[in-house]
């Protein structure tokens, strides 16, 4: 594991290993905590865990780094990166960037740890608020293609600069990104997206390719968000979802009438279901339905 992260909390699949779900807890959340409440106490309107409907599937909570944020310095918190205000996560994001840096080495790592075992396509990435964040960071860098995304009530790091490129239809991005190093040619929209995160997180660039499509973008994306979110304005998850859509990935938002922060049940694990069953990045128990009555659990 990289420099003081511990050892993520694992739930293991219950029949052969095919698939692999890596979450990310929220700011001041834990590993296990977070996984227990939304892998063993959170069902879908069928009355299963999503465990239960992907028995193949291995789940994976890290734990975040413990540090003292900006915004109460007097307390010592597990959090994926410090940030100065959730309501503007683009004020100081100079704050953003160390931690952004090791939590993304971090989990490219359990990424590489898990391609090891199961080909990175029935690898799925994810996170909660903060966690999802990080996740994003860590998934629009990465140099393979993964089953799906699946972010919860968050925000992308330097969503504007990344605004910057795509509506800037010249060659060259004039004046370059404040902080992070001058102007470069262009090779492609998606392709100088990708590097420019690359680079703020002290990451090689991307080498071009034949069809000018950065590996993490041929990956699904489902972005959720309550509409009365006051932690995480809904507005950072459209966000999220209108950039990767401007950058031609298969996306899909949900949003959450009257709900707040936080993944909502049994709707949002429904959609998340249905969406890794749709996309082929979990095999679903035979059977399954996202509503009805709950279906008998196999007998061992």
């Amino acid at each position: 594991m990289e420099a003081s992260f511990s050892e993520p909390w694992v739930l293991h699949p219950t029949a052969q290993h095919t698939h692999t779900f890596i979450i990310l807890h929220g700011r001041g959340d834990g590993g296990e905590t977070f996984g227990r409440g939304f892998l063993e106490y959170s069902t879908t309107a069928s009355g299963l865990t999503l465990p239960e409907i992907f028995q193949g599937m291995k789940f994976i909570c890290p734990t975040a780094r413990k540090g003292r944020p900006a915004m109460s310095p007097n307390s010592l918190l597990h959090q994926w990166f410090d940030i100065s205000s959730l309501k503007d996560p683009s004020k100081r994001e100079d704050l953003q960037v160390d931690g952004l840096r090791g939590t993304v080495q971090f989990v490219h790592s359990l990424i590489s740890r898990e391609a090891e075992l199961i080909p990175p396509k029935n690898i799925i990435l994810g996170g909660l608020s903060q966690g999802c964040a990080a996740a994003l960071s860590a998934f629009m860098t990465l140099d393979l293609t993964l089953g799906a995304f699946v972010g919860m009530s968050g925000w992308l790091p330097f969503v504007g600069h990344l605004e910057d490129i795509i509506k800037t239809p010249v060659e060259e991005h004039p004046g370059g990104i404040p902080g992070f190093g001058e102007a470069e040619k262009r090779p492609g929209t998606r392709l100088q997206v990708a590097n420019l995160l690359r680079k703020i997180l002290g990451l090689e660039p991307f080498e071009p390719t034949t069809d000018g499509i950065p590996p993490p973008f041929q990956t699904p994306v489902l972005i959720g968000h309550g509409d009365i979110d006051s932690v995480v304005d809904i507005r950072l998850g459209k966000q999220i979802y209108e950039t990767v859509v401007a950058l031609e990935m298969d996306a899909t938002l949900k949003v959450y009438e009257d709900f707040g922060h936080w993944y909502m049940v049994p709707e949002e694990l429904d959609d998340i279901a249905n969406f890794l069953f749709s996309k082929k990045a979990g095999v679903a128990l035979e059977g399954w339905h996202s509503s009805g009555p709950p279906l008998p659990l196999p007998t061992s």
